[in-house]
Formats: C-alpha cells, sequence, structure tokens
C-alpha cells in the first residue's frame, strides 16, 4: 500500500518561485549561487573600487532578469516544437541520434558524442540514413 501512494515532491527553492520559473528547474545549490553569488562577486567588485557600491544590489537583478528570460526563451522553444508536425519530429529524432529514450549521444559505429555522426560519416566507421521517408 505504500509504493501506491505518490510521493511528495521537494519544496522548489525559493528564488525559482519568486522568479516563478515555469520551464527551469534550478536546484538549491543553482539558486544559491544565482542570488549569493551574484551578491557576493558585486561586493568584492565594490571593495575593489571598480564598479559602484550600488552594483552589490543590481548585479543579483541583473541576474534574476537574465535567469528570466532565460525561462521565457524556454518556453518559447518549447512552444514552437509543439507545433511541428510529427513527421518533421522523427525525421529530426533520427537525424540526431535522439532515440525513443530522448539520449542524444548514441553510440555510432563504436564512437559517441555530439560529432559522432560526423566521425561516421567522415572516417567509415558505421551508416548514417541520411535519406527522406
Amino acid at each position: 500500500m505504500i509504493g501506491l501512494l505518490k510521493q511528495p515532491e521537494p519544496p522548489r527553492p525559493l528564488y525559482a518561485r519568486v522568479l516563478r520559473l515555469r520551464q527551469l528547474n534550478p536546484s538549491g545549490a543553482t539558486c544559491f549561487l544565482f542570488l549569493e553569488g551574484s551578491a557576493l562577486f558585486g561586493l568584492v567588485l565594490a571593495l575593489a573600487e571598480l564598479v559602484p557600491w550600488w552594483a552589490i544590489v543590481v548585479l543579483p537583478l541583473l541576474v534574476a532578469v537574465m535567469v528570466k528570460v532565460n525561462d521565457a526563451v524556454a518556453a518559447a522553444v518549447l512552444r514552437a516544437a509543439a507545433h511541428v508536425p510529427e513527421q518533421e519530429q522523427e525525421r529530426f529524432r533520427r537525424e540526431t541520434g535522439l532515440g525513443a529514450g530522448g539520449r542524444a549521444f548514441e553510440s555510432v559505429g563504436g564512437t559517441s558524442g555530439p560529432r559522432a555522426g560526423h566521425r561516421a560519416r567522415h572516417h567509415g566507421a558505421g551508416a548514417v540514413d541520411r535519406s527522406d521517408p
């Protein structure tokens, strides 16, 4: 009976909740680096008299704006991808090596990595089908 109960998700970090991030899911350590790390970096720059004192506050705000923009871009990409026909999505998965599991770096001809298909085409190790269905 215990296995049937749904485990509650751990609460999202306050930083992600305040920014209302929809697509990004930063960890607690990442949120710490975004906020406290940028504030500390601003403090160090201000103490070294490289920037004015208000950079201690402005730098974390600028980082938060960039994180929010990144979240908005990720949402736009997902919306655009939803309108791509299934046939095009399948062709993209074949060409990039994304299989049913969604793994991008599958082995091709004994090589793996983002350029595995490139190595296979140019060095003759394995065959990559580039024809349209």
